[in-house]
């Protein structure tokens, strides 16, 4: 699974899961758990479906999205992205059973002031 969480902390929760400090999927429009190709009352707004993670532990690919910003309520700035262990089912509620959190980043703006 590829999601969205809802803030730009990757640290653990107070349970000590790992990036659990990152909470749910990004869900703004307080929507269901989605496909990306789902629209946008369909889906959460960091609802980005799944990558394959190669043998040297890299991913590659590009996702196009209608749902995020970089502005405004859906604004993906300061959010984590997530990797997680398993695919996303992209069915089940609250997020997909994508399993444990393996990797975290803090998405931030590339501008400067």
């Amino acid at each position: 699974g590829f999601p969205v969480h809802q803030t730009g902390d990757c640290g653990p929760d107070s349970t000590g899961t790992p990036a659990g400090a990152a909470g749910g999927h990004f869900n703004p429009l307080t929507s269901p758990h989605g496909a990306l190709s789902a629209v946008r009352t369909d889906r959460h707004a960091g609802d980005l479906g799944n990558i394959e993670v190669g043998p040297d532990g890299r991913a590659v690919g590009t996702r196009v999205d209608s749902v995020l910003a970089f502005t405004g309520p859906t604004s993906m700035i300061g959010k984590a992205v997530m990797v997680h262990a398993g695919r996303d089912d992209l069915e089940s509620q609250p997020s997909g059973a994508a399993g444990d959190r393996v990797a975290c980043g803090v998405i931030v703006s590339g501008a400067t002031e």
